[in-house]
Formats: C-alpha cells, sequence, structure tokens
C-alpha cells in the first residue's frame, strides 16, 4: 500500500492524471511469469543469455520495512546482449507523444564505448504489423557510470506518424555492472494535451 501511494505521488509530481491508462503490463514487475521473469516482459532475444555471463532476474528489495520486486541484470562483463526486457503495447488513435517513467539504480556500471552502450529502457516505434521499425531505439533513458541510488527519470517522446505500436526495452549492450529496474510506466499523450 505504501508503495502504491508512492507510485501515484510520483504521477501528481510529473503532472500526469492519476486517470491516464498505463500502457505497459506488469509496469511495476509484481507479477512472476515464466522462469522467474517478470510477466509481460519478455526476453527478446534468449539466445544471448545462453552464451554470455548476464544474469536476469526478478528480485525481491528490502529498504526499511518497504519490500518490492524489481528486474535485475547482472552483467559481470560486456557483452552483446540486445534486450533483456521487452513489450510492445499499442499506441492509441490520437496519441501525439508517449510519457515514459522510470526508477533505475546502478552499481559498478561501466559504459562500453559508443553512445548505445549504455544500460537503461530504450524505445523504437513500430509500423503496420508490427514488422518495420523505426530504428533500432529511438530515444532512452541511460542510467549513469557507477553508483547511483534509486533515481526518478523521465522523458517525453514524440509518436511517429504511422506508428502503430511502441516497443519498450531494457538495453542491455556491451556494459557491465548491476541494474535494478523498479518500475517503467508509459502513457500516452494525445493530441489535445498540452
Amino acid at each position: 500500500m505504501i508503495r502504491m501511494a508512492g507510485i501515484l505521488l510520483m504521477f501528481f509530481a510529473a503532472r500526469i492524471p492519476v486517470q491516464a491508462e498505463i500502457l505497459v503490463k506488469n509496469f511495476d514487475m509484481a507479477e512472476i511469469g515464466e522462469h522467474g521473469f517478470p510477466a509481460e516482459w519478455r526476453i527478446s532475444h534468449p539466445f544471448h543469455l545462453e552464451r554470455n555471463d548476464t544474469t536476469v532476474s526478478r528480485e525481491m528489495i528490502t529498504e526499511g520495512q518497504n519490500a518490492f520486486p524489481v528486474l535485475r541484470i547482472l552483467k559481470p562483463t560486456p557483452n552483446d546482449n540486445v534486450a533483456l526486457g521487452a513489450q510492445d503495447i499499442d499506441i492509441p488513435d490520437g496519441t501525439r507523444a508517449l510519457y515514459i517513467q522510470t526508477r533505475m539504480r546502478a552499481r559498478n556500471v561501466k559504459h562500453g564505448t559508443k553512445f548505445w552502450h549504455a544500460p537503461g529502457v530504450g524505445v523504437s516505434f513500430l509500423f503496420g504489423e508490427g514488422r518495420a521499425r523505426s530504428g533500432n531505439i529511438d530515444q532512452w533513458i541511460k542510467a549513469p557510470e557507477g553508483d547511483s541510488d534509486w533515481t526518478l527519470y523521465e522523458t517525453t517522446i514524440e509518436v511517429h506518424d504511422n506508428a502503430s505500436k511502441a516497443s519498450i526495452a531494457v538495453v542491455a549492450h556491451e556494459w557491465s555492472g548491476i541494474l535494478d529496474i523498479d518500475w517503467i510506466l508509459v502513457r500516452a499523450i494525445s493530441s489535445n494535451e498540452d
């Protein structure tokens, strides 16, 4: 109950209407699916986990009297994992932008040599039957290098013309360290909203 009240306060702080629909399923990683992984979040390239030393799990974190589930990615060495938790969401008609909010913390994170060699949450757009992509990642929220405490990140991304879906993914390409993700919220901003 305390945790849900905190999440609702984040909505108010960001001036996002509480009645706005959250477009991702299991946004707070609370439901457990196959293999102990958060339900509704798929591993987009399972073979990457088989050939590398990366571990993806749903962990329970306890802070004071509050316990909550997180998605944890442990990468002892940089490797070529791509999207370790992903979900494709329908974009409602009349949507001009997507509001994305996530809460993450990093431990001993080292970015790779390229801009995209960093942990975080990425977004790309899908067209038609979801087969054509706008690119690998249109925009993402990156976790910093080193250690960081729990930090709230948020951004607004303009929707591409004719996009039917958005792919929300936890990006895991060529970085090392530990990334914990508490939640990933996505909501539509309609054309008539400021």
